[in-house]
């Protein structure tokens, strides 16, 4: 049987509609400087500028150090 979502489809509408609905605000801003305190383009200003001082990929870099390993090999050598 073959059913249609029809309230993830009314979901999926509003939240695109949301989403172009930032990307307009933005566009206008940008362009003309309308809608300076509007909180949808004040947020994406600051995620483009912590993009920018992300690496290349994208993602913050992350190191984890594994002290279990440095452990083991001072054990080996007593």
């Amino acid at each position: 049987m073959i059913s249609y979502d029809k309230k993830g489809l009314v979901k999926k509408i509003k939240n695109d509609i949301k989403q172009e609905k930032g990307n307009l605000k933005k566009l206008l801003n940008d362009e003309w400087g309308w809608f300076k305190k509007d909180s949808t383009v004040i947020k994406a200003k600051r995620e483009k500028a912590k993009e920018a001082t992300m690496p290349s990929g994208g993602t913050p870099l992350k190191i984890k150090w594994d002290d279990a390993d440095k452990k083991d090999k001072e054990k080996e050598e007593e």
